[in-house]
């Protein structure tokens, strides 16, 4: 199976972490690979991932979005070469 990689795992942590959604980081990285994985299949194609929550029942959203891209390490001989993403952007949203 294709290894999927987030280059910038530190910028989505910090994201997270201004909005107080840190603890979602592996339940995000996991859906942005799953996502990576299964729908992407062009170079430099964004996509978006959305997380609903609730807060003081309140239902809020975030907007996650990622780039893929190519990293400038070529792979070894024989080794595949993983899917690279970079995190770009967090937005919230009010539903």
């Amino acid at each position: 199976m294709k290894q999927v990689e987030l280059l910038n795992r530190s910028y989505l942590e910090k994201a997270l972490d201004d909005v107080g959604m840190i603890d979602t980081i592996e339940e995000i990285v996991e859906r942005m690979k799953e996502h990576v994985l299964s729908m992407v299949k062009h170079l430099s194609e964004q996509f978006v991932i959305d997380v609903r929550f609730m807060v003081n029942d309140v239902l809020e959203t975030i907007r996650l979005v990622f780039i893929t891209t190519e990293h400038v390490d070529p792979p070894e001989d024989g080794e595949e070469q993983p899917q690279y993403v970079e995190f770009v952007s967090l937005e919230q949203a009010n539903e």
